[in-house]
């Protein structure tokens, strides 16, 4: 799934936070590449801010672990975007 950069440190929280929650409720494995390896892509042009880049998380795990997680995660998304 992709997400916004600017809502990473929401999903992911203080310390991991919300990231080991929502692993621990759902099962799953959320992976979200660290800082310095985004490799981001715009969802406009150039002109735009870097509030519209988008990065890349892998969510592994059996299909309702992943579900849940993937809900978890857009839920955060939806409330800060």
């Amino acid at each position: 799934m992709v997400a916004p950069v600017s809502v990473l440190p929401y999903i992911i929280g203080k310390k991991g936070a919300n990231l080991r929650t929502i692993q621990d409720n759902s099962g799953a494995n959320v992976q979200i590449p660290k800082k310095a390896d985004l490799e981001t892509t715009s969802i406009a042009d150039d002109n735009t801010t870097s509030e519209q880049d988008l990065v890349e998380i892998t969510i592994e795990g059996i299909d309702i672990a992943v579900e849940k997680a993937r809900d978890e995660i857009s839920k955060i998304i939806d409330e800060r975007v």
